[in-house]
C-alpha cells in the first residue's frame, strides 16, 4: 500500500509519510519528538541554499515516521540537524 502511495505522489516535494501503530501508551504522553519550523542553510559559492526549509513534524508514543523523497530534497540534512551532527 504504502508502495502504491509513493507512486502517486509528485516526485518534486519531500513528503512525510506517517505511518501510525496500535499501542498500549498512555495516550495522554507528550510528544517524543517535535519540530517546528526547522529550516537548515548551507553555504555555496553562489550563496546560500536551504535544503530544509520550513518543515514541522511531531512524534508521539508509538508512532513511527517514514522520511521520502527524492535524491537532494533534504532528507538527511533534516536527520542530521535532529541529531545535532551538522557541521559548522
Amino acid at each position: 500500500m504504502v508502495g502504491a502511495l509513493c507512486e502517486t505522489l509528485p516526485s518534486f516535494y519531500a513528503v512525510l509519510l506517517r505511518i501510525v501503530s496500535v499501542c498500549h501508551y498512555d495516550l495522554c504522553v507528550a510528544d517524543l519528538l517535535k519540530i517546528c519550523a526547522a529550516k537548515v542553510g548551507l553555504p555555496t559559492a553562489a550563496g546560500w541554499v536551504y535544503p530544509v526549509n520550513d518543515v514541522s513534524l511531531a512524534i508521539a508514543p508509538g508512532e513511527s515516521l517514514g522520511l521520502v523523497g527524492e535524491s537532494g530534497s533534504g532528507k538527511t540534512m533534516l536527520s542530521l540537524a535532529v541529531m545535532g551532527l551538522l557541521p559548522r
